[in-house]
């Protein structure tokens, strides 16, 4: 995870697919090396299909966002033209992995730049993440952290 997080943290070409392709690797790779049943192998079935269910969901948000911003219809607080507020609850933006028990969370942060330059970035056609500020610590080995 830290290794992926490096990656976006340091390529300004890193792009959306191109995560969803590492999260899948990583999954693929805690089933290849774990026994079937093991919670391991387990949490890797769950976390895959909990990220792709939020991932097509954010996806369609960044969509919705980059679609009303361009079209002028918001008025910056949240109501559209017809003073209507949205109907999506504050915070279910933010996904975050809902664990069963004895597994352990998964949250993936971009930020506020990073969600703002990919909506932008949805806007024009290309899906990329960049960002020279991480916010969080450096870990500058190719090791594993656990």
């Amino acid at each position: 995870m830290k290794q992926i997080k490096r990656k976006i943290d340091k390529d300004p070409t890193y792009s959306l697919p191109t995560l969803k392709t590492e999260m899948h690797l990583l999954w693929d790779n805690a089933r290849t090396y774990n026994q079937e049943g093991s919670w391991v192998y387990e949490a890797a079935d769950q976390m895959q299909e909990a990220f792709d269910e939020m991932y097509e969901a954010e996806l369609a948000s960044i969509a919705s966002a980059s679609a009303s911003a361009g079209n002028g219809a918001g008025n910056g607080n949240g109501a559209g033209t017809s003073g209507q507020t949205s109907q999506v609850p504050s915070g279910t933006s933010t996904p975050m992995f809902k664990a069963g028990a004895g597994v352990g969370k998964i949250k993936l942060n971009l930020g506020s730049k990073l969600k703002a330059q990919a909506a932008q970035s949805v806007a024009s056609g290309s899906a990329s993440l960049t960002g020279e500020e991480s916010g969080g610590d450096e870990d500058e080995d190719d090791d594993d952290d656990y």
